[in-house]
């Protein structure tokens, strides 16, 4: 049961779910474009911004600064998903304070590289 303030908040993260994984999509389709068109010679490679509520402060058990998802950490899987299992993923953070919720949640994840600029 869904009471009036939860059900537009669901329906909102569902939304920011389908354009994360869309803009990523597109991303990794530009790559692959670039890649067919140099038959090969460059490799695959996507780059994604997410500049607004990346939930860099949500993690596996905690939640903190109104993150409550961390649309950083779905946007590196969704990469790495669509390039593939051996992909390595880049997430650089910038913001006035630690994305402490990306870093923990790719702590041990040697596939996922986190850096924090604060």
């Amino acid at each position: 049961i869904c009471t009036p303030i939860v059900a537009p908040l669901l329906e909102e993260l569902r939304w920011d779910g389908a354009v994360v994984k869309l803009a990523v999509a597109r991303a990794v389709a530009g790559s692959r474009q670039i890649e067919e068109e140099t038959n090969g010679t460059e490799p695959i490679s996507a780059a994604y911004a997410i500049t607004t509520h990346p939930g860099h402060h949500a993690a596996f058990d905690s939640f903190g600064g109104y993150c409550y998802l961390n649309h950083a950490a779905r946007a590196a899987r969704e990469m790495q998903k669509m390039l593939g299992d051996d992909s390595k993923v880049a997430i650089l953070d910038v913001d006035y304070h630690c994305g402490n919720g990306t870093a923990a949640l790719f702590y041990t994840d040697a596939s996922v590289w986190v850096a924090s600029l604060h």
